[in-house]
């Protein structure tokens, strides 16, 4: 466990908690006990209104620009989605402070606050539920494609002991008791590794020493299994996977890596 990073998220908590509990109590100390008019405590409901239909507008153009620019679509979706429902908060305002048809919207009316506050609340949980359900990706589809981040392949299996045999062979699946009829069309991608820190997205913490797989990557090169996002520029190979078989140098191996890990999992 990562203790310094156990800490900053201790302490940054505890220091969000402290700000929210003075600036409430403050608020609430300060409050002075007097009944404001209606007319006195009614926020205009044309500036609202032009709010709602600024924000609006905003939303649409992002939902837009998403359609046209696919690489920043995540970040303009979810950009657009918090711009309207702000907006629909303004439009809220408009509907509860200009049209008090009961005592209890007529006390919403004076404290919008505790009035917002299971809305906004309820609208989070139902925007992320569906920002989630949107892009949820299926395995049926894409997913088992050569160049998605599964290669193609449909299984991925660690032993607690080294496999000495090759399971592509009749003797190496004699030997553990594999059907060669059963799996007379399935290819085994064997390899080493070399135990480390877990680096996958069930790790929230960075690692500095992820695990190493030695592999025999000839299976990848013939069919072109996974995509490659960068690489070095001075590489003059056909098929990246071949990389590997290059020797660049003293003290120096050559070495491919997970972009999300690489990015995000690794210090």
């Amino acid at each position: 466990m990562d203790i310094r990073s156990l800490l900053t998220g201790f302490l940054g908590t505890l220091a969000v908690t402290l700000l929210v509990l003075h600036f409430k109590s403050d608020r609430y100390l300060k409050r002075s006990v007097k009944v404001d008019t209606i007319s006195g405590t009614k926020l205009s409901a044309r500036y609202i209104q032009w709010f709602f239909v600024v924000l609006v507008a905003a939303a649409i153009t992002m939902f837009l620009m998403g359609l046209l620019k696919p690489g920043y679509a995540t970040i303009l979706f979810f950009t657009g989605g918090t711009t309207l429902f702000i907006g629909s908060i303004f439009l809220y305002l408009v509907i509860l402070r200009n049209n008090p048809v009961s005592h209890s919207w007529l006390y919403y009316a004076y404290y919008p606050s505790r009035a917002l506050t299971p809305i906004l609340f309820i609208a989070a949980g139902l925007f992320i539920i569906i920002a989630t359900g949107a892009n949820r990706k299926s395995f049926d589809t894409d997913l088992l494609s050569r160049e998605s981040g599964t290669g193609g392949y449909l299984l991925w299996g660690e032993t607690v002991t080294p496999l000495t045999y090759d399971l592509n062979t009749e003797e190496g699946r004699n030997e553990y008791g594999i059907s060669s009829q059963d799996f007379s069309g399935v290819e085994f991608i064997q390899g080493r590794i070399a135990g480390g820190d877990d680096a996958s997205c069930l790790n929230l913490n960075q690692v500095t020493t992820p695990p190493l797989l030695g592999l025999d990557v000839s299976g990848f090169s013939r069919s072109n299994a996974f995509s490659f996002t960068s690489r070095f520029k001075d590489l003059e190979v056909d098929n990246l996977w071949n990389t590997l078989e290059i020797a660049p140098g003293e003290n120096v191996i050559y070495g491919i890596v997970d972009q999300t890990v690489l990015q995000w999992g690794t210090e």
